[in-house]
């Protein structure tokens, strides 16, 4: 699968389900090309980090449902914890190799995140990875035009996150038996694969 400049609204659903959320609040997805790629690497002495396990999504204080719809099973709301991805200059931190970032998706489902690679996209940044101890598993959460989104696919499920505004943040669940066609698993897990492997074989830069 490969990324086209130029098109700013492109959206991770686009790319792993067909369609793409027309940006109605509160919805909001983007995401330009993959032009280059910045390798983790430690930290310098001087430099402080986040420890490592630190959860990546807060409590947003939302009383009210978040929209649904056929193809998602759950949805929540969150914040997201910028500051363990980008430093106060809204740069990307150098990670030590294989950071863990807790994926605390919903109450009943936390995941670890292993950084692998932070990647330069566009004007934006991806940081690409694989969850902890799950075969076949790929994380990827990009940021772009001053907003997250995010990608954490495997056999147990498929999650997406994306901007409702502001720094509110809408966590689903994806139902694939509802995936067009009835496919299920190997219907998302084609693409989910073609995407993790089209950013690994990106150029490193740094």
């Amino acid at each position: 699968m490969k990324l086209r400049a130029g098109i700013p609204a492109l959206c991770v659903l686009t790319l792993l389900l067909g369609s793409c959320a027309t940006r109605e609040s509160p919805e909001a997805l983007g995401m330009p090309a993959t032009t280059s790629v910045l390798p983790t690497h430690p930290a310098p002495p001087t430099q402080s980090s986040k420890p490592t396990g630190s959860s990546l999504f807060l409590e947003a204080g939302v009383t009210t449902a978040p929209p649904t719809g056929m193809e998602i099973a759950r949805a929540r709301w969150v914040k997201i914890e910028s500051t363990l991805l980008l430093d106060a200059q809204g740069k990307p931190l150098k990670l030590p190799p294989s950071t863990e970032i807790t994926l605390n998706l919903f109450p009943d489902t936390t995941y670890t995140g292993v950084i692998e690679q932070v990647q330069q996209e566009g004007g934006g940044y991806a940081w690409v990875g694989h969850l902890k101890g799950v075969d076949n598993s790929t994380v990827l959460i990009v940021y772009t035009a001053g907003v997250f989104m995010g990608h954490f696919a495997s056999p147990r499920g498929v999650y997406e996150v994306s901007n409702a505004g502001g720094d509110l943040y809408r966590v689903i669940q994806i139902d694939q038996s509802k995936l067009p066609g009835g496919e299920g698993n190997s219907y998302i897990f084609a693409d989910t694969i073609q995407l993790r492997d089209q950013h690994s074989h990106s150029k490193f830069i740094n």
